[in-house]
């Protein structure tokens, strides 16, 4: 029996030191390199896809990188045609694919944009990609889900049919790239697709944003009934501002679901990014807002323990006004906040795994070259052990408030009349090497919350719940706002290609940028989008992407950073640092057990 447990105890051991390593590390070549969406894999690994002007065909290309759980790179891919190709969102498949959703121009010679739909096998070669758009217009996708029958569902918006402006777009097609829906849906204005999730009847939910109802932008949330040829029930959120932009929507354990973006309506700042559950009906049971100056929330996981994961760009006043990543958990029942956690860099792009969770996104900083893919991972309470990048003496101001909602009746469910084509022999996939830059590495997990996580309540929150963090407000907003930062409105991604974006769009490009960058947007961009939208993406492609990014764009390295890498290798450092530190771990522990076991014997 003692040995059973020994055992036992030994396996469990080896799962745990396996998973709980923390790092962050930079990923890039000699361009601009970005992470926008992130998986975990089957395997415990995760997998993070972006976009790469480094490497490839095109201007931009697909960058897709697979990781251990360690975080050691297993393999990096970039693929794509001749033009701009961004992936906007990844999964994995039932069956170990996984499946990217994008936009492209690669195919109309540049001059609109398509969605593309691509999958991939299992050794990361490529099966497929579809596109999915005309020349007359621009067809963004954004976001996808695999429904209960292993189908794809994936939603986005499109200028070349409907009713309005611009309608949102919402197809269904198998795991051989074959559609059997394409829908779109809309009012007589503006209405964006931005994220999608999968209902417990079989069906989906949609969330974007719609100027089709008010003279300001609303969030928006549809349930579409399992057949996907009608719409159960669709409701506008918001107050008289703009309250939409990269409204993320998921569905937790308890049938509910979460949505988080951008708020103009509440909060103490111009911007601010904002959380809300509502029912599987769309009922608003609670919302809250984050920050009090500039910020923004860009995606929202449930971990296995239920309580939620909300990753947001917020502004802080640490002398003057910066923008950091921002990780805040909540309990899901009341949206009190249990800890938030800060760290530099752009983080837009959230997993939650058994052990912690995994951010990714970009940065100038650290030596960056132009701008570098980032990936972290943290424990369970949000840290990376050893640190220096990831703050525990500053909080995220967290305000309840309360989120109107009303029932919208004046949209149209038709077929989209959209071409799907399939252009797999024109997309090409290549191996590159890029250089890893280990910013920090960790392996011990500290026991209880943060120790300086306060234990006061955040402002706004109702009496009664859960003690999370304090309204600590700064007392003034010092001088030195960036001059060309548009009002309320994070910049987002610092390389400057034509996004698909607002007129917001800063127009100059940050040092170091390629001087072959594309510097004006595609025609037949819809202009009608709201003034505060953020473009989500430094370099300017074809993005759609949320607003969690840095409030200012790098303007190239940091004073105290060199230029550029002196030596950049050309080849991937080796990751020793993370497999002494696993044989450090699997020591201590095998020497406690044998003591263990002797103990017992004796």
């Amino acid at each position: 029996m003692i040995l059973q447990i020994i055992v036992s105890l030994l396996l469990l051991c080896v799962v745990v030191g396996a998973d709980n390593s923390t790092f962050q590390f930079l990923i890039g070549g000699s361009g601009n390199d970005l992470f926008h969406s992130s998986a975990e894999t089957a395997d415990g690994g995760f997998v993070m896809a972006g976009k790469s002007d480094s490497a490839g065909s095109g201007n931009y290309d697909v960058l897709v990188v697979k990781f251990s759980v360690t975080g050691q790179i297993e393999w990096e891919k970039v693929f794509g045609g001749t033009g701009l190709d961004r992936a906007q969102y990844i999964m994995e498949t039932s069956t170990g694919k996984l499946v990217i959703v994008g936009t492209t121009n690669s195919y109309s010679s540049q001059s609109y944009q398509y969605c593309f739909i691509a999958q991939l096998d299992a050794d990361a070669s490529l099966d497929w990609v579809v596109v999915v758009g005309t020349q007359t217009g621009n067809t963004q996708c954004h976001s996808v889900v695999q429904g209960a029958d292993g189908n794809y569902a994936y939603t986005g918006y499109t200028t070349s049919a409907g009713q309005g402006n611009t309608d949102i777009l919402f197809g269904i097609l198998s795991p051989a790239g074959a559609h059997s829906i394409l829908k779109i849906w809309g009012g007589t204005s503006t209405d964006w697709g931005w994220s999608i999730a999968h209902d417990s009847t079989g069906g989906f939910y949609v969330a974007g944003y719609t100027l089709s109802t008010l003279s300001t932008h609303n969030t928006i949330v549809a349930n579409i009934a399992i057949d996907a040829l009608s719409l159960d029930w669709y409701k506008a959120y918001g107050g008289g501002d703009n309250d939409v932009s990269n409204t993320v929507v998921k569905e937790l354990d308890d049938g509910s679901l979460v949505i988080c973006g951008n708020v103009q309506s509440y909060g103490a700042g111009t911007t601010n990014g904002f959380i809300s559950k509502l029912t599987s009906a769309g009922g608003v049971a609670w919302s809250y807002s984050v920050g009090d100056y500039e910020s923004s929330c860009s995606d929202v996981q449930q971990r296995s323990n239920g309580d939620i994961g909300l990753l947001c760009s917020v502004e802080y006043s640490i002398g003057t006004i910066v923008s950091k990543s921002t990780l805040i958990v909540l309990n899901s029942g009341t949206g009190a906040v249990i800890w938030s956690q800060v760290m530099d860099g752009a983080h837009n792009t959230l997993v939650a795994t058994t052990a912690g969770f995994v951010v990714g996104g970009y940065t100038s900083d650290y030596g960056a070259v132009s701008v570098d893919a980032q990936a972290s991972k943290l424990n369970y309470n949000g840290s990376i052990t050893d640190c220096a990048y990831v703050y525990n003496e500053i909080e995220a101001v967290v305000t309840a408030f309360a989120m109107p909602s009303s029932d919208m009746t004046s949209f149209v469910y038709q077929d989209a009349g959209l071409p799907q084509i399939d252009v797999t022999a024109s997309w090409s996939m290549i191996n590159v090497d890029f250089t890893k830059d280990i910013v920090c590495v960790g392996t011990k997990q500290p026991s209880g919350q943060p120790s300086s996580q306060p234990s006061g309540q955040p402002s706004g929150q109702p009496s009664g719940q859960p003690s999370g963090q304090p309204s600590r407000q700064p007392s003034s907003q010092p001088s030195g706002q960036p001059s060309s930062q548009p009002s309320g409105q994070p910049s987002g991604d610092p390389t400057g290609a034509p996004t698909g974006q607002p007129s917001s769009q800063p127009t100059s490009e940050p040092t170091g940028q390629p001087s072959s960058q594309p510097s004006e947007q595609p025609s037949g961009q819809p202009s009608s989008q709201p003034s505060g939208q953020p473009s989500g993406d430094p370099t300017g492609a074809p993005t759609g992407q949320p607003s969690s990014q840095p409030t200012s764009e790098p303007t190239g390295q940091p004073s105290s950073q060199p230029t550029s890498r002196t030596s950049k290798p050309t080849s991937k450092p080796s990751d020793k640092s993370f497999e002494k530190a696993g044989g450090v771990i699997m020591t201590t522990v095998l020497g406690h057990l044998a003591i263990a076991a002797g103990v017992a014997f004796l």
